[in-house]
């Protein structure tokens, strides 16, 4: 029970960093498209 339990944390914690790598992408992506918006403007 435990290995599957480990096994099932493993799986959250790879979800969890997944997405909050794609927000930290996101939210780099838009602060430079604004930057770059600005600049251009």
């Amino acid at each position: 029970m435990s290995d599957f339990l480990s096994s099932l944390l493993a799986k959250a914690a790879v979800i969890v960093i997944e997405v909050l790598t794609m927000r930290l992408v996101e939210a780099l992506v838009a602060f430079v498209a604004r930057r770059f918006a600005a600049r251009a403007a």
